[in-house]
C-alpha cells in the first residue's frame, strides 16, 4: 500500500500534529484546515478543479474540454500550429480523446457531489476514508503493542480524536448514526475490517465460488445446505457474544481502576488542604524554608504539595509502565514539566536511582508513591499529623491508590487465554468460509444477477463486518490502553486530575465558623397594672 503523500502548504511541508509545545507548556493551535491546498480543491461540489502541485499546469483548467482545448491553443503558433513544428493525426486525435475524457470527468464529479450532498459526504470525508484506510492497511501487520506516538503533541492529538468520539456517542441518537456515512466511513469498525487479509479473502471465496458455479464448473447442492450453515450461525453467535461480554467486563473493571486513581488523587489533596494551616500561602511556604511552624497538629501546606506531586507523578508513570504506547519521552517528561511536579533535587534523586518509567514492573511508579508515604510518615513524626485517624486516613487513600493502579497491571498481565482466542477466531473464520462458498453456489446459470449475485453477496459482506467487527472491538476494548480509538483517553484523565487537585491546593477559603444558636427573646414586661384577680364564686359587678 502506498505510503501517504506529504502535505504540502505554501511550498513547504507540513505535519499533521501540533508540533512543539510552547514554553508555557500548553500545545499550540492546530491548523484550522487539515487538508494541504492542492486537496481542499478537490471539492465534490466546486467548480474549479486544480491538479496536484506536481502536475500543477500553468493555466488552471476549468469544467469542459473547450477550454483545455483553448489553453492548449495558446501554446501554438499562427493558425493553430505549433511553433516549429507540425501536429501528427495521432497528436490531434489523442488531444480529442483527452478533451473527452476530461469532459466524462466533471459529469462523473458533479453526479458525484449531488450524491454526496445528500448523503452528507464531503471532500474531507473522502480523504479522511482512504487516510484511515491507508493507516489501518499499514498498521495490519503490527501488533498495537509496537505502535506509540513519537511526541507529546502527538499523544496529545490521539487523546483529542478519543474525546471527540466520546463527544459523539453522547450526542447523537444511535438511530441518527445510521445515515452519517461520514462517521461510519472513518470513525466506525468498517474500514479496519475491510482492510484486514480475512475480510478479503472471505469475499475472494465467494466469488470464485460464484464463478464456478456460473460458469458450470460445479454441480448442484445435494441436501439440504440452508439449514447446515443456519444450525452454525446460532452456535457462532453464541460463541461470539460469549467472547464479546468477557471484554466488555474486562473493559468496564479497568475503568473503574482508573476512575479511582483519579477519584483518590483529589481526596488525598482535599483531605490535606483541610487538615493543613490554611492562614500558610501556598506560595510562601514553598519559596521560604524558614517559615514559621504552624500550630502542633496542623499540616504544613508544603506537605500536601509534596503529596499532589508525588501522586500525579505516580499517576503519570504508571500509565507508562503499564503499556507501550506511553513512554518517557512522549508523556511523562512533558507531562511533569506542565505540571511542575518535580524539583530539581527530586529529578536528580530519581535519575540517581536509574529508575525506568516504561519498565513493565512499574518500578518508577512505585517508587513515587513510596515518596507519598514517607512524607505523611514524616510529617507525623514532625508532630505536624497528631491524630492518628488523620494520618491512617490518608495512608489508606495512597494505599488504595496504588491497588486501583495495580489492578489496572494485574488486568495487562493476565490477558484473555490463548486457547479460548484462537477458537473463537478459528470457527468465525471456518463459518464465514461456508457462508461465502454456500452463497456463492446460489449464482447458478438460471440464476439472475439480482436474486443470485448482489444479495448473496450483501449477505456475506453483512455477515463478515458483524463477526469480524465484534472479534476486533472486543479485542480493543480488553486492552483499553493502547492506540485503539476506542481506548482511554489517558492524558485527559491524568491531565484534568492534576488540574482539578492543583486548585484544589491553592484555594485558600475557609469554612464559615459555626455561629451559636441565638438565645430566646427576652420575655417583655408589661407596663400597665394587671387585671384583679378574681375570689372564688365572686363575679363582675
Amino acid at each position: 500500500m502506498e505510503p501517504a503523500a506529504p502535505d504540502v502548504e505554501g511550498g513547504r511541508e507540513r505535519k499533521d500534529s501540533f508540533g512543539d509545545l510552547s514554553e508555557s507548556g500548553e500545545p499550540p493551535t492546530p491548523s484550522p484546515s487539515p487538508l494541504p491546498t492542492h486537496r481542499r480543491a478537490r471539492s465534490l461540489n466546486s467548480i474549479t478543479l486544480m491538479r496536484s502541485p506536481a502536475k500543477q499546469p500553468s493555466t488552471i483548467v476549468t469544467r469542459g474540454g473547450a477550454s483545455a482545448r483553448r489553453a492548449r491553443s495558446d501554446e501554438r503558433g499562427p493558425g493553430g500550429s505549433p511553433v516549429g513544428r507540425r501536429r501528427s493525426f495521432v497528436e490531434e486525435s489523442r488531444d480529442v480523446l483527452r478533451d473527452y475524457a476530461e469532459d466524462v470527468r466533471w459529469s462523473l464529479h458533479e453526479y458525484a457531489g449531488r450524491c454526496g450532498a445528500c448523503c452528507r459526504v464531503n471532500t474531507e470525508t473522502v480523504v479522511r476514508v482512504r487516510r484511515s484506510l491507508r493507516w489501518y492497511g499499514s498498521a495490519a501487520n503490527l501488533s498495537n503493542e509496537t505502535m506509540t506516538p513519537e511526541t507529546f503533541a502527538d499523544t496529545v492529538a490521539i487523546d483529542d480524536k478519543r474525546c471527540d468520539l466520546l463527544d459523539s456517542s453522547r450526542r447523537m441518537n444511535p438511530v441518527d448514526l445510521v445515515w452519517r456515512l461520514d462517521l461510519a466511513l472513518t470513525a466506525s469498525i468498517v474500514p479496519r475490517v475491510l482492510s484486514t487479509w480475512v475480510a478479503r479473502f472471505v469475499l475472494g471465496v465467494y466469488v470464485s465460488a460464484a464463478v464456478l458455479k456460473r460458469g458450470g464448473a460445479v454441480g448442484d447442492k445435494e441436501g439440504d445446505g440452508d439449514s447446515t450453515v443456519v444450525k452454525l450461525s446460532i452456535f457462532v453467535s453464541f460463541i461470539i457474544v460469549f467472547y464479546s461480554n468477557h471484554c466488555y467486563t474486562r473493559f468496564y473493571r479497568q475503568y473503574e481502576a482508573v476512575k479511582i486513581c483519579c477519584r483518590t488523587i483529589s481526596d488525598v489533596v482535599s483531605t490535606a488542604r483541610a487538615y493543613s494551616d490554611a492562614a500558610i500561602p501556598v506560595a510562601e511556604a514553598l519559596d521560604d524554608d524558614d517559615v514559621d511552624r504552624p500550630p502542633a497538629g496542623r499540616l504544613p501546606i508544603a506537605t500536601a504539595e509534596k503529596l499532589y506531586r508525588y501522586l500525579n507523578a505516580a499517576h503519570c508513570a504508571g500509565y507508562c509502565a503499564l503499556t507501550p504506547t506511553y513512554t518517557r519521552k512522549n508523556l511523562f517528561e512533558p507531562f511533569v514539566r506542565r505540571h511542575g511536579l518535580l524539583s530539581a533535587r527530586e529529578k536528580r534523586a530519581f535519575s540517581a536511582q536509574k529508575l525506568s518509567t516504561e519498565d513493565a514492573s512499574g518500578e518508577a511508579f512505585h517508587e513515587f508513591v513510596l515518596w507519598a508515604l514517607a512524607a505523611l510518615s514524616a510529617a507525623h513524626q514532625r508532630g505536624e499529623i497528631s491524630s492518628p485517624n488523620e494520618m491512617v486516613a490518608l495512608q489508606e487513600m495512597v494505599i488504595l491508590f496504588r491497588g486501583s493502579m495495580q489492578t489496572l497491571f494485574d488486568e495487562r498481565f493476565q490477558e484473555i487465554p490463548f486457547a479460548y482466542s484462537h477458537l473463537v477466531s478459528f470457527v468465525c473464520a471456518c463459518y464465514l468460509l461456508v457462508l461465502a462458498v454456500d452463497m456463492g453456489l446460489k449464482f447458478g446459470a438460471s440464476s439472475s444477477i439480482t436474486a443470485g449475485l448482489f444479495f448473496p453477496c450483501l449477505t456475506v459482506l453483512f455477515t463478515t463486518i458483524v463477526l469480524l467487527g465484534l472479534l476486533t472491538v472486543g479485542k480493543a476494548m480488553s486492552q483499553p490502553t493502547g492506540l485503539d480509538p476506542e481506548g482511554f483517553p489517558i492524558f485527559s484523565y491524568i491531565d484534568s486530575t492534576a488540574l482539578a487537585s492543583r486548585k484544589i491546593l491553592d484555594s485558600h477559603r475557609k469554612a464559615p465558623p459555626d455561629e451559636p444558636d441565638a438565645p430566646p427573646p427576652p420575655k417583655r414586661r408589661s407596663t400597665s397594672n394587671p387585671p384583679p384577680k378574681l375570689r372564688d364564686g365572686a363575679g363582675l359587678a
